[in-house]
């Protein structure tokens, strides 16, 4: 299973919550780039939304991207099957933090967020065991 991160920001935090994301990428890689959960899911995706200081501004930036689905891979053509979570993070909270701070910082973030149900789970698709591999990696990290 692929992970993936992006996020959906406030111009003052894009940059260093992106550098977080790919940071998240690359060291989760190496525990669920082999790993297979079922339900033809492909990937998992992060996106940390830091828009507005505004709970409720922020979750509408959130709308959409607590979901799974199919999307067509633009390089290849080919379907992929995805799960994916919004990530709510006031932006003021880390604004003016170095990426060492906020890299442990966002994956505590987004352990808390899996700790509610994710939206849209495929059929076959074993989220507990999926669920239980992340905490256990996030929780190195953070």
């Amino acid at each position: 299973m692929r992970i993936r991160a992006t996020c959906v920001t406030a111009e003052e935090v894009g940059r260093l919550v992106g550098d977080v994301g790919v940071w998240l990428e690359d060291t989760l890689a190496h525990h669920f780039d082999r790993r297979d959960f079922g339900g033809e899911v492909e990937q998992f995706v992060a996106v940390f939304v830091a828009v507005d200081s505004d709970s409720e501004a922020n979750e509408r930036f959130a709308t959409g991207h607590d979901k799974g689905g199919k999307y067509k891979d633009f390089r290849t053509g080919v379907p992929v099957k995805f799960i994916g979570v919004a990530v709510l993070l006031d932006p003021k909270r880390v604004a003016g933090l170095s990426l060492e701070q906020a890299k442990p910082l966002l994956a505590r973030y987004l352990l808390e967020r899996l700790k509610h149900p994710l939206h849209r789970v495929p059929s076959g698709f074993k989220l507990d065991e999926f669920l239980r591999e992340m905490n256990a990696e996030l929780n190195k990290l953070g």
